[in-house]
């Protein structure tokens, strides 16, 4: 991962203004299971959708029951 880890880099991904976010964003996914950190792509470009089934999922809690991690 090229994380900005102690040098803030560049924002060429557009990390940098997600830099505050990432930690808080890493904390919840996690804790969700279904998606690990390597997913935060998907939350910074929402415009590019994985797949359906997973954005439903991410807008309904209750649907991510299923073992899928």
């Amino acid at each position: 991962m090229h994380r900005a880890q102690g040098k803030p880099q560049p924002d060429a991904h557009g990390w940098r203004e997600l830099e505050g976010e990432t930690a808080k964003s890493d904390r919840k996914i996690t804790a969700d299971g279904k998606e690990g950190p390597g997913d935060r792509s998907g939350e910074a470009y929402p415009c590019i959708p994985a797949s359906p089934a997973k954005m439903e999922a991410r807008h309904s809690p209750h649907t991510t029951l299923r073992p899928q991690s």
